[in-house]
């Protein structure tokens, strides 16, 4: 049902407000009265349509840049954590090749002391194994060296001893081994028996020939030098100490070609 101007030729806004209800409160701008236009059928003015109402902004824009925003956290907060990951973990590494590092040192350290305390073992125990075999050594060359000095000693005294009598003093003797009997003691006398190999030469005692070997002489106790010559180049020599009631056995060897 259309409403009808008023007298001034507009179509009244409404109803009037009924008592204890409210005016609209909305703060929207009063809008400018409504045309109207006349009805070319009815003659009668006809109101024109209100405008649009004003389009509101599209929230997208501002979705799609919290998103973005969001997005952006996000993918900072990500890159920060895998960031503060890889330094953990790179840090991690570092310690974990060190503590490698470390442990290898050890024990470098403690193979090395080991090889040490088994060489030093070693060392000592081939010294205990070789303790008596030195002292053996030393003891057998202490001995050598003795026997040596006593043997030239016993060598000088000999030489010292050796009394040559005048060559006019000849002593008795006989051309077979064996054929005096051993004097007694008390006689003061002894027996050289002198032979050679081969057979021959001349035998001289203190200087004095008595024939060829063999030869067996009774002499006093004393020391005397014997030779026996085969030829002036061919000579063999032994001091020989007597003592009274021995007999003392002496062969002469050459080698003659």
């Amino acid at each position: 049902m259309r409403r009808r101007p008023n007298s001034d030729g507009v179509a009244p806004r409404g109803p009037a407000p009924t008592p204890g209800s409210q005016p609209d409160a909305s703060p929207a701008s009063p809008a400018s009265p409504p045309r109207h236009e006349m009805d070319e059928d009815e003659g009668e003015p006809r109101a024109l349509a209100a405008p649009p109402p004003p389009r509101r902004r599209s929230r997208a824009p501002f979705i799609g840049a919290a998103a973005a925003a969001a997005i952006a956290v996000l993918g900072g907060g990500l890159y920060a954590a895998r960031h503060a990951g890889e330094e953990r973990r790179a840090e991690e590494a570092k310690r974990a090749a060190e503590d490698a590092s470390g442990r290898a040192e050890e024990e470098m350290r403690n193979r090395a002391d080991a090889l040490k305390r088994a060489a030093e073992e070693e060392a000592e125990r081939r010294a205990k194994e070789e303790a008596p075999r030195r002292a053996q050594d030393e003891a057998d060359k202490r001995a050598e060296e003795e026997a040596r000095g006593r043997a030239e000693e016993e060598r000088k005294r000999r030489i010292a001893e050796v009394k040559r009598p005048a060559r006019g003093d000849r002593f008795e003797s006989r051309s077979k081994l064996y054929s005096f009997p051993l004097p007694p003691a008390a006689n003061g006398k002894g027996v050289l028996s002198i032979s050679a190999e081969p057979p021959g030469g001349n035998v001289l005692v203190n200087g004095v020939a008595y024939g060829p070997a063999p030869r067996e002489i009774l002499v006093p106790e004393g020391t005397y030098h014997v030779r026996v010559a085969v030829k002036a180049s061919e000579q063999r020599s032994k001091a020989m100490k007597v003592r009274a009631g021995t007999r003392e056995v002496w062969t002469a060897i050459f080698k003659l070609e």
